[in-house]
C-alpha cells in the first residue's frame, strides 16, 4: 500500500453514525480547523475502537489516508479515511527539529566550551534535532552556525536544562 498517511488536527462537527448493510456501525463527521473543513470516514473496525473516545465539538488529531474517489467517480470533496487517533501533545513534541544554543561572546579558545562539546557529543544520536550555535558580536557581526547534520540530539527537558546550565551558554531554545 503506497498511499500516504496524513495527520489532521481540528474540531469534530456533524458526527453521525450509520448501520451498514452488514449490520455493523460506521461513522462520518467533519473536521474543522482555521483553514477549512474535511470530511472524515470511520469504517466499522476503526469506529468500534474509537467511538467511545470521540464526541462532537471535541478537538482531536486523526491519522488516515485521503480518499479522492476514483477517476470515473471523483469525490466532490476529499475525505480522510481514519486509521487511528493520535495524542496531540506527543505530536507537538515530535514536530521539534532544532535545538538553538546562544553562546556568550568573547570566548576565544575551544577548551572554554569543552563542557558544552562533551555534553552535545554525549547526547549524539539520542534524538532527531539539528543543533545551531548563535554567536553574537564576533568582530562586530552575528553568526548562526549549523552543527554537522550527523550530530542529532534530543530536545528533552533534561538535556535542554543541562545545556542552559553549561558555562558560556547564555540561552537555549527549540524550534
Amino acid at each position: 500500500n503506497t498511499e500516504k498517511e496524513y495527520v489532521a488536527i481540528g474540531m469534530i462537527t456533524e458526527l453521525r453514525s450509520i448501520v451498514t448493510k452488514k449490520q455493523t456501525t460506521m461513522a462520518f463527521a467533519k473536521l474543522q480547523d482555521y483553514t477549512g473543513t474535511i470530511d472524515l470516514t470511520f469504517f466499522p473496525k476503526t469506529w468500534e475502537q474509537l467511538k467511545d473516545k470521540i464526541q462532537n465539538e471535541g478537538v482531536y488529531a486523526f491519522r488516515g489516508k485521503v480518499d479522492m474517489g476514483t477517476p470515473a467517480e471523483p469525490r466532490e470533496s476529499p475525505s480522510l479515511l481514519i486509521d487511528s487517533i493520535e495524542d496531540i501533545n506527543s505530536l507537538q513534541q515530535r514536530s521539534i527539529s532544532e535545538v538553538h544554543i546562544q553562546l556568550e561572546s568573547g570566548f576565544d579558545k575551544v577548551k572554554e566550551i569543552a563542557v558544552l562539546k562533551d555534553l552535545i557529543f554525549g547526547e549524539q544520536g539520542n534524538g532527531n534535532c539539528l543543533v545551531y550555535f548563535h554567536l553574537d558580536n564576533i568582530n562586530g557581526r552575528n553568526y548562526i552556525v549549523k552543527a554537522n547534520a550527523q550530530l542529532n540530539v534530543s530536545h528533552s527537558d533534561d538535556f535542554i536544562q543541562s545545556l542552559k546550565d553549561t558555562p558560556k551558554v547564555m540561552d537555549v531554545w527549540t524550534n
